[in-house]
């Protein structure tokens, strides 16, 4: 086996891709799309998981489609990415799509609550859609939904 084959089974891989229309890079109007993909050890074989993020820009708007899970494990890549995004691109709107999240914990809402004081101190505003059950439950335990709006769809929550 190659020694370069031996090393990549050794260890975790992360992996980012872009995908980015021309037209909006560097804050111009159109769809920015930056997918964030794990790469996971099984068996020995590498494999590319879905993303778990994925990043939606329209006009000032950053929509961000959650992964099913929303904990410790995935929060610091989303304080990162969204950090990168907003640093370069002028973000008055953060909308976060719950459709495909089953479970969040404490981790989940303070990343929640991080960017909402950050849109709130540069006149912006966060909303939400999407969220089942479960995540609803969690988000009026947590207060976010006294702070946040809930839309039923992502049409509703970009024209909201």
């Amino acid at each position: 086996m190659a020694e370069f084959e031996k090393t990549l089974q050794k260890k975790h891989i992360f992996v980012v891709s872009f995908f980015i229309h021309p037209d909006y890079f560097r804050h111009i109007k159109n769809t920015l799309l930056w997918c964030y993909g794990q790469t996971i050890r099984n068996g020995g074989v590498l494999h590319m998981n879905q993303p778990h993020f994925t990043y939606e820009a329209e006009g000032h708007t950053l929509i961000v489609h959650l992964p099913e899970e929303l904990d410790h494990h995935n929060c610091s890549g989303l304080k990162y990415e969204t950090d990168l995004i907003l640093s370069e691109n002028y973000i008055r709107r953060i909308i976060f799509d719950f459709s495909r999240t089953r479970f969040m914990d404490s981790s989940g809402i303070g990343i929640l609550l991080n960017r909402y004081k950050q849109m709130a101190l540069s006149g912006g505003n966060v909303a939400i859609y999407g969220a089942g059950s479960q995540a609803l439950r969690i988000l009026k335990m947590g207060g976010i939904l006294k702070l946040m709006k809930l839309y039923d769809s992502k049409e509703a929550a970009v024209t909201g």
